[in-house]
């Protein structure tokens, strides 16, 4: 290879790492500022940092809308630093959310508990069941299908239609196409799907 085709070559890999580092920096920004609406005490605002969280493309947002859904998300009161955390008497063990980092152990009353009503339950559901509908582990999609069922969040019927088109396993694909019915006989669904499903 001449030089300058190996010149080209070098340049283009580093162009790509870099890319891929600023899509990265992207994602956990998008996070970061995702993670910051889950302290307000509005509702609309907490609903709002769970679908950015979910929109982040961020790897760890599934396990921290989990962990928000179990009641182990929490934010220290002193300054709203947002902390996945496991209970151990009257200490937490913390976990940084983006990293997955252990961050030591805290006295639980210097923090509280990110607050989840039934409407951020019903999100939250539906946002992990569209995180993993495209997981490689079919019971984890298996899971998606199942939660989603249960939402029946609209929002997400075409990303469900999406993934039942891609989907190989059988059982996953009946549990897909069960979800999608699910949403389609909502009173609210088109009258047209609602029919046919």
């Amino acid at each position: 290879m001449p030089l300058s085709a190996s010149f080209r070559a070098v340049a283009l890999a580093f162009a790509l790492l870099a890319g891929a580092a600023t899509a990265a920096a992207a994602d956990s920004d998008a996070a970061a500022s995702a993670l910051a609406l889950l302290t307000e005490k509005s509702a609309k605002k907490r609903a709002a940092g769970v679908e950015a969280l979910a929109a982040s493309g961020h790897p760890a947002a599934a396990a921290i809308l989990a962990a928000m859904a179990e009641g182990r998300l929490h934010f220290r009161k002193a300054d709203k630093r947002i902390l996945i955390t496991e209970r151990k008497g009257r200490t937490l063990l913390l976990t940084e959310p983006l990293t997955g980092e252990r961050a030591g152990e805290a006295p639980a009353a210097d923090f509280r508990k990110v607050r989840v009503n039934n409407r951020l339950r019903r999100l939250i559901r539906g946002a992990l069941g569209t995180l993993n509908l495209a997981h490689p582990d079919p019971e984890r999609r298996l899971a998606a299908a199942l939660g989603l069922m249960k939402s029946r969040d609209p929002a997400v019927r075409p990303a469900l239609a999406s993934a039942l088109e891609r989907e190989r396993d059988d059982g996953v694909r009946d549990a897909f196409a069960l979800a999608r019915a699910a949403i389609d006989i909502r009173p609210d669904a088109p009258k047209g799907r609602r029919i046919q499903a």
